[in-house]
């Protein structure tokens, strides 16, 4: 989903993870969204180096 969406606080908002006070909770989120090895790789052979 992040990959398609780009923007971690809507995968939050669309997730339903909320802080009490009703903001989107990223850090929660985050959990469930951190890249593994590949796609760190595959990250960095996505820039431009010329």
């Amino acid at each position: 989903m992040l990959t398609e969406i780009k923007d971690l606080q809507k995968v939050a908002m669309l997730m339903g993870h909320f802080k009490e006070n009703g903001d989107p909770n990223i850090a929660m989120t985050m959990i469930y969204t951190t890249p593994g090895k590949g796609d760190l790789e595959a990250a960095v052979e996505s820039i431009s180096w010329t």
